[in-house]
């Protein structure tokens, strides 16, 4: 096993993220999870903005804000596992509703493994209808990863 495998043998993701864009033509706000694995240890970062008011609002300030979170190495890499294990997301591509959006959510997924395999994929769905079962999973996965013990 070296440095660059799991105990498996297989590639480890060695920097990962979601970026989430909610309704933005509405005010809605973009966040963004992140994990990078740096000099020996696991950055942890959310990132969150608003840069447009929702309508009707009349004093508005754009808000931006990033947050690094702690998380034990264990528990990330076992998120990191699931990532290509359970949700096997090197096999999900880009996927989209076929009809306009009104209330959309664009979704960015990009992983980087220790052998330096680049994989990125865009989903969209309207309002929270999700379009497959795979990528809603995948989003729960990253939203409870990131979002457990967090006060909001």
């Amino acid at each position: 096993m070296t440095s660059n495998e799991n105990r498996e043998g297989r590639p480890v993701i060695t920097r990962t993220l979601m970026r989430v864009a909610r309704d933005i033509g509405h005010g809605g706000p973009t966040v963004e999870y992140r994990i990078e694995f740096d000099e020996g240890a696991y950055a942890i970062n959310r990132f969150s903005s608003r840069l447009t008011p929702t309508p009707g609002v009349r004093s508005f300030s754009p808000v931006r804000s990033t947050e690094s979170l702690a998380k034990h190495e264990g528990d990330v890499k076992e998120f990191l596992d699931a990532l290509i294990i359970n949700h096997r997301i090197y096999d999900l591509t880009d996927l989209t509703w076929t009809v306009p959006f009104l209330h959309p959510t664009f979704y960015t997924f990009e992983c980087q493994d220790s052998i330096g395999r680049t994989h990125r994929f865009e989903y969209r769905i309207e309002c929270s209808n999700h379009l497959d079962i795979r990528y809603e999973k995948l989003v729960a996965a990253f939203e409870e990863f990131f979002e457990s013990g967090l006060e909001l």
